[in-house]
């Protein structure tokens, strides 16, 4: 094998019986950072599907804004980009000093536009005739009312995160205004986030810094993460001026929330040299919160690379074989079923060392060859690859033959 170090492959034959287990094991090590107690945190790897940091993933928060996410992902399973969706009074059912895209009651909008200003701006006046329309397409033959369209829309939302695996959330309304029976949590926002990036609109549109929208009332929406602003003058909220110190070019999204309840909240993805994380911060604050993710991003890629491992369908070894068939002998491959993806700090992983572990119950060594016991079809698990570093298990996968014998 190539790659950031030469890792010391120790092939480990055991006498006992392995039992099957998970295609990837993930072991301890999470980073460490000094955050507020009170606050809810999660940074995530998105390749190596690991949370590298968590810190009260479990408990409620309010998510303020940040619920446009699941907003938006519900009402994709009922309206479609082009639709064109007439902006109703539903609009003016929200406080006057809200954040809104500035609609206008009786103009026509696509969608993919209400979308745009649904997450860029943050508007609640959006987020209200998305909730309108999509609860009246998902049942036709009711007549609700606006109010009542948007008490539909909530429990739909609540039982497409639930479908998702966020199952201890409950959303009452699309926009994260407050209300005490409207909460998540980090660990559920983060299902949430991942299942958003793997759409390829919603992708695109929490990465766009300004959005135009044509037509007879023309609209400019722009986003409110200020990780996506080289300029404060940019950012309308804020009222300043200048370079923005927050600016981080290395984030894609995706998006931000407050009330006076919530705190600040912020969701972010960022992509660096390969490595892809998601971020979320709860209960944060307007002076911290932006700092905060910015010590969570830089950690990791300032410090952590990916190890080198075998590819799914990867040669780990050879083993020399005698079959049942009047002793013949033969030769096969040993492969890695997967991949395994898994940062660690640049200054470990030279220390990171390989172990294969064959399972004596399929092929027990004698001799220097390994007599087939049973029948082994191509494919079946035959044994484990494990890396360590010291006596930390890091990860794991199983290993197969590249025949049938």
């Amino acid at each position: 094998m190539t790659g950031w170090c030469d890792l010391k492959k120790i092939l480990i034959f055991t006498l006992v019986f392995l039992t099957l287990f998970m295609n990837t094991v993930f072991g301890a090590g999470e980073l460490e950072f000094d955050f507020p107690a009170e606050q809810g945190m999660i940074l995530y790897d998105i390749k190596g599907d690991r949370v590298l940091y968590s810190q009260n993933d479990d408990d409620k928060y309010y998510p303020a804004s940040t619920t446009k996410l699941i907003t938006a992902l519900t009402a994709l399973d009922y309206l479609g980009l082009d639709d064109s969706i007439t902006v109703g009074e539903e609009i003016n059912l929200l406080p006057a000093n809200s954040s809104k895209a500035d609609l206008v009651m009786g103009e026509k909008i696509s969608f993919k536009d209400l979308l745009a200003g649904l997450i860029l701006p943050s508007g609640n006046d959006a987020a209200n005739v998305i909730a309108v329309n999509a609860a009246r397409k998902a049942n036709p033959e009711k007549k609700y009312t606006s109010s009542e369209a948007i008490d539909v829309f909530g429990k739909m939302m609540t039982e497409k995160a639930s479908k998702l695996g966020a199952k201890k959330s409950n959303f009452v309304n699309p926009h994260g205004l407050q209300d005490d029976n409207h909460y998540s949590t980090p660990a559920d926002m983060l299902i949430i986030t991942k299942a958003v990036l793997k759409n390829d609109t919603i992708r695109t549109l929490v990465k766009t810094v300004s959005y135009e929208v044509g037509g007879k009332i023309p609209h400019t929406f722009v986003n409110t993460n200020i990780y996506l602003h080289k300029k404060l003058d940019e950012i309308a909220y804020l009222n300043a001026k200048g370079t923005n110190k927050d600016y981080n070019p290395a984030v894609t999204g995706v998006k931000t929330g407050f009330t006076n309840q919530a705190g600040r909240c912020v969701i972010f993805s960022a992509s660096k040299a390969g490595i892809d994380l998601i971020g979320i911060i709860y209960k944060s604050d307007m002076d911290s919160i932006w700092s905060e993710g910015s010590q969570m991003m830089n950690r990791v890629f300032d410090k952590m690379v990916y190890m080198d491992t075998f590819k799914k369908g990867g040669t780990v070894t050879s083993l020399a074989l005698r079959t049942r068939v009047l002793g013949a002998k033969e030769k096969a491959k040993v492969i890695c079923q997967k991949k395994v993806v898994y940062l660690i700090d640049s200054e470990e992983a030279e220390n990171v060392k390989e172990k294969v572990t064959i399972d004596e119950s399929k092929l027990k060594e004698m001799d220097g060859y390994y007599q087939v016991v049973n029948d082994i079809p191509k494919g079946e698990i035959i044994g484990k690859l494990e890396y360590f570093s010291g006596d930390q298990l890091l990860a794991a996968a199983d290993l197969s033959l590249d025949t049938s014998v």
